[in-house]
């Protein structure tokens, strides 16, 4: 992915699809376990309005079959970022007035070091990863795993510009002991 740019990088994020958080078994299970009792299910729809109804929210859900009240002792936001990014304030801005783009796939676009192409000042960057940046140069970015190794990479670009000393193991290791040892890294 590091070697593709515009559209074969984006045939490329077609061809793998969907999300890049793994398959746990021990989730499986607990959604098989879910069905079977009948406490998950899976709904596709627009939530209309949301109210409080005898200590549970209630959900109006527009789906394919008609509205659909759905009751809830909680209701948690996890859908990610699926809207188009220009919906986010911030985002929005960045792409108005700062001079970011969009990348293959309509989010933000970054340089391999996770820099927002387009919107340097002088010595001054942004940097970004996460969901707003799926269809860069590294798929994995909405994952865990993913937010951590673009952390690192942001990191050593900063470095490479003289923001700030390089982190490896030795260093690491140094200001960890010095933590240990109750003084300030």
């Amino acid at each position: 992915m590091r070697k593709l740019e515009g559209d074969q990088r984006a045939a490329a994020y077609k061809l793998m699809g969907g999300t890049n958080t793994p398959r746990r078994r021990s989730w499986q299970a607990q959604m098989r376990t879910g069905r079977e009792n009948g406490w998950y299910r899976t709904m596709s729809g627009t939530v209309d309005q949301m109210m409080l109804r005898d200590g549970k929210v209630v959900s109006q859900v527009k789906t394919p079959q008609g509205v659909v009240d759905v009751s809830a002792d909680f209701v948690i936001d996890c859908t990610g970022l699926e809207a188009d990014i220009a919906e986010h304030r911030v985002l929005a801005d960045l792409l108005e007035h700062c001079g970011a783009g969009r990348n293959p796939l309509g989010r933000l676009d970054v340089e391999r070091t996770f820099e927002l192409r387009g919107s340097a000042s002088g010595a001054g960057v942004i940097y970004a990863s996460g969901a707003t940046t799926l269809g860069g140069y590294f798929p994995g970015v909405d994952t865990f795993l993913g937010l951590q190794i673009a952390a690192q990479e942001i990191t050593d670009d900063l470095a490479r510009r003289g923001f700030c000393p390089r982190i490896g193991p030795l260093r690491s290791t140094r200001q960890w002991l010095r933590w240990a040892s109750g003084r300030e890294p």
